[in-house]
């Protein structure tokens, strides 16, 4: 932006020049949430005068975050989060209509942060894309279903950012047209249960679901972890006494539940009953959408899949591989029965990953030293992430809506000390660390977000040239040198070489 100024609909921002980048932090596109508004629904933020400095990260919703998490997430003291940041290119001004990526930041929605350094969106500036990271309401302040507050209020936020970028993301260069949603984990869950969401259409073009969580609670289940944390101060599930309790107790509530990401599970079962265990370990999201029957009217993955909005979404290759043991590992009809699953649906997952059953007893081969040796896909993290993925796939097959599976076979990144790939969407390793979301393909990175009008897909696709099924442009294959290009049979007439 032409001397990092911008100047939005509450007023100028200043923000602050990087190398062929431009960063805007901490807009607020809602007032901060206290005293009343705190369980209230986000209220228009106030304008100001002057230019408002923005060219520092601004306070965050996380007062805490996961002790052993992989992505660097800072928490930030400050009440004024339902902020957004943006990242531009530096050549980029009001009308150039480039791409723009929102991305809304994983947790189990009681965690992260927007001002990762993960997150930051230079790397789409380079290829002419505008990055919005989005700041909202966590735990209970925006799940809890509480009497006398509006419900829903996480996602209440989401939208009110959604609303800001297509009022606002003109002044920095982007194009309100063409804004894709995107999120990982949790963030993937809000970007599906953005999708079944009325008026979606209106400020979404397309959509990307990375490792999305499907955690859904009724009224009743919200109402009963509602009166579950407020136990724990020993004040009424009601906005009145919890006004009266100090901000940094309310922030805090979700880290005191007693199954909070299935800790108690884990120690309750002591690794003997697996099932049990992985049943826990999906359920133990418990702040999380509501169906309150005004904007959740139905689950998640419905909603997901009626939308007629394109979608990616996909799934690392070995997720949550250190949440739960090795003792996973076995997987059993009446086990998968237990799960959830019909005895149809079981018999075909054990049949489609069992090689004796699906190749033989040939399949069984001893190891060859030096060959890589295939591991199995194990229920934890298909029956979480992989196979609510594949319904909503073939689901929206069924009815010809748009979507591409994308896939991702990583490895912990070199440098991270993480055991798990869930998050290793954003771990991709660069020389200097992990590169967050620039980590990906250029390709993929920006044929993501680009579009083409008219072409099935395309907006998931690099734009110009030819392309393989995940989307990479294809390699002319190389040329050797000392012969010609075109083979001698086929030239014809005198120029034919003898």
């Amino acid at each position: 932006m032409p001397g990092a100024l911008a100047t939005t609909v509450h007023g100028v921002v200043r923000g602050t020049e990087r190398s062929g980048s431009t960063a805007f932090y901490g807009l607020p596109y809602a007032a901060p949430p206290v005293g009343e508004l705190m369980f209230s629904a986000p209220s228009p933020p106030d304008r100001w005068e002057g230019v408002r400095d923005a060219s520092r990260p601004g306070p965050t919703a996380q007062r805490r975050g996961f002790d052993a998490g992989t992505i660097p997430e800072p928490s930030l003291p400050g009440d004024d989060y339902l902020t957004v940041n943006v990242f531009t290119p530096t050549t980029a001004e009001p009308g150039s209509d480039l791409p723009v990526l929102v991305y809304l930041h994983g947790g189990a929605y009681i965690a992260g942060s927007p001002v990762s350094p993960w997150y930051d969106g230079s790397a789409f500036n380079r290829d002419a894309i505008v990055v919005v990271t989005v700041g909202y309401r966590l735990g209970l302040l925006g799940f809890g279903s509480l009497r006398g507050a509006t419900e829903n209020r996480a996602l209440l936020d989401w939208l009110a950012a959604l609303e800001w970028v297509r009022d606002n993301i003109h002044a920095f260069g982007g194009d309100p047209d063409r804004v894709t949603l995107a999120g990982q984990s949790a963030g993937g869950g809000a970007v599906l249960t953005l999708l079944g969401t009325p008026g979606i259409s209106g400020l979404v073009a397309r959509a990307i679901a990375a490792s999305p969580v499907l955690s859904q609670a009724t009224t009743e289940e919200a109402r009963r972890t509602a009166d579950q944390a407020a136990a724990l101060t020993g004040a009424a599930a009601n906005v009145e006494s919890l006004l009266a309790l100090p901000s940094w107790t309310l922030h805090d509530l979700p880290w005191r539940m007693p199954n909070v990401f299935g800790s108690a599970a884990g120690r309750a079962t002591a690794m003997t009953d697996p099932v049990a265990l992985v049943g826990e370990i999906l359920d133990s999201i418990e702040f999380c959408p509501t169906t309150d029957g005004n904007l959740v009217v139905r689950p998640i993955a419905l909603g997901a899949r009626e939308c007629p909005i394109p979608l990616l979404i996909g799934a690392t290759a070995h997720e949550l591989t250190s949440t739960v043991p090795a003792l996973l590992e076995p997987c059993d009809l009446a086990g998968l029965e237990r799960l959830g699953l019909t005895a149809d649906e079981a018999e075909g997952y054990v049949s489609a990953r069992d090689p004796e059953r699906r190749l033989g007893p040939a399949a069984h081969r001893p190891h060859v030293p030096g060959r890589r040796r295939r591991r199995s896909r194990r229920p934890r993290r298909d029956l979480g992430l992989r196979l609510p993925r594949t319904a909503r796939r073939r689901s929206r097959s069924r009815a010809s809506l748009p979507l591409l599976r994308h896939p991702v076979r990583l490895g912990p990144a070199r440098g991270t000390g993480c055991e798990t790939c869930h998050r290793m969407w954003l771990a991709a390793p660069g020389r200097r660390g992990p590169r967050g979301l620039g980590g990906l393909h250029p390709g993929r990175r920006s044929g993501m977000v680009r579009g083409r009008p008219g072409v099935e897909h395309s907006h998931l696709r690099p734009p110009g040239g030819q392309h393989d099924r995940r989307g990479l442009r294809r390699r002319a294959p190389p040329r050797r040198r000392g012969r010609s290009r075109t083979p001698s049979h086929a030239v014809k007439g005198p120029d034919r070489l003898h």
